[in-house]
């Protein structure tokens, strides 16, 4: 089974997300009504469900501060390493769905998705240049779809 699960901080722990947005903000003149919500997530190929369930409840959300959530809004920029990069959220969760379940892990990828609000298209555009400047990720073509690995 191949699946994509997305992760983001409940609303008292979003400080991650609102340092972004701040940042974003006065270094782009974003207006005060711009808002930003970042998610953790993870492509997961070749798990089970029993698996699924484990990552979920185990390893990829801690249950007092993240929660699973499918991303709502329209405007969104989502990211990854590029093949051949070291992805340490990634492999910690392979290490840890192995240790959980006894068997081989299943693969694992992960990125970063960022939900705006309030945003125009070029502003959209300046956020992304501003998060990648170097290019050492690559862009997801359709975040809410599961690239084939």
């Amino acid at each position: 089974m191949n699946t994509r699960i997305f992760v983001r901080k409940k609303p008292g722990f979003r400080v991650e997300s609102r340092s972004l947005e701040d940042e974003l903000r006065q270094s782009l003149n974003l207006p005060e009504e711009f808002r930003l919500l970042k998610y953790n997530i993870y492509d997961i190929f070749g798990a089970d469900e029993e698996e699924v369930s484990l990552l979920k409840q185990h390893v990829l959300a801690e249950a007092v501060t993240d929660e699973i959530a499918e991303p709502q809004g329209e405007d969104m920029i989502a990211f990854e390493f590029l093949p051949g990069q070291y992805d340490q959220r990634a492999d910690s969760a392979m290490q840890c769905l192995m240790l959980l379940s006894g068997r081989k892990p299943a693969v694992i990828r992960s990125g970063t998705l960022l939900e705006m609000e309030n945003v125009t298209e070029a502003q959209k555009e300046a956020i992304a240049a501003y998060g990648i400047p170097n290019k050492l990720y690559v862009d997801y073509t359709d975040v809410l779809t599961i690239p084939t690995f």
